[in-house]
């Protein structure tokens, strides 16, 4: 069996009306998401380099040889366990 349905140019209208604002309160949603992380991040002042061990004077960089920087490995984790 065959269902034909037919819309009025109203509907339809209303139909991609609806469509477009459904698609920008997500695109809203996840720019506040965004920005509220970003946020945190220098709240946090995990946007900074630091180093840890070592000399001072030495390279920004993790414990293992080609490893990233500190910020960025506690970001990355914080970031996987939702914390941000």
């Amino acid at each position: 069996m065959v269902l034909i349905m037919i819309m009025t140019e109203t509907q339809l209208r209303k139909m991609i009306r609806d469509i477009l604002v459904e698609s920008r309160r997500k695109k809203r949603k996840k720019k506040k998401k965004d920005s509220s992380k970003q946020k945190s991040i220098k709240n946090l002042m995990l946007d900074k380099p630091f180093s840890t061990g070592g000399w001072p004077a030495g390279k920004d960089r993790g414990w293992l040889p080609n490893s990233k920087p500190v910020n960025v490995q506690v970001k990355d984790f914080l970031d996987s366990l939702g914390m941000l």
